[in-house]
């Protein structure tokens, strides 16, 4: 991209291509893009300086007047870019890792958790507001003589009807 560029600045007096002369300092987008998107701001900020040491001969020597004035202007909002991806980019990752640490986090504790829950020698079933049980414990297990997986398939209602002892089970 750079030696599109100096080629085209430097054949800059034939009339065409001086009308398109906006077109190498455009091209300048695309590493400014990518070195946003694999580095972040570092990338997209080293790389809106070297757009600016690149063109600095272009600003101070080949135009005069108003085309100077648009060869600044084209500059700045390619470093505005640059500096827009890369703080989009790092935000992105900031949000990735966060969102890592939260779900290495709740794994944690719900491994923590479950095993308390298997281990607790009192029953324990969970369940929902229409009586469905959702997660049972081994003792609850032993306690209607059931595995844990078949009580999941179950409602309260299912175990008041095999009592005898007249007893009811509640959700609370």
């Amino acid at each position: 991209i750079a030696i599109l560029h100096l080629i085209t600045e430097q054949a800059g007096d034939l009339s065409q291509l001086h009308q398109l002369g906006f077109v190498p300092l455009s091209l300048m987008v695309i590493p400014l893009v990518i070195a946003g998107i694999i580095f972040g701001s570092i990338g997209s900020i080293t790389t809106s300086i070297w757009i600016i040491i690149i063109s600095l001969p272009n600003l101070m020597f080949d135009n005069l007047g108003p085309e100077k004035y648009g060869e600044l202007f084209q500059l700045l909002i390619l470093v505005a870019v640059g500096i827009f991806i890369g703080k989009r980019v790092d935000l992105e990752r900031s949000l990735v890792n966060k969102v890592e640490t939260a779900s290495t986090a709740l794994s944690a504790s719900e491994a923590k958790y479950r095993s308390l829950f298997d281990a607790s020698p009192i029953a324990i079933l969970a369940i929902d507001d229409k009586n469905r049980i959702l997660d049972a414990n081994p003792s609850a297990g032993m306690l209607f003589n059931q595995s844990p997986e078949t009580l999941k398939t179950m409602s309260i209602n299912d175990l008041n009807k095999g009592n005898s002892d007249n007893a009811t089970f509640t959700a609370s």
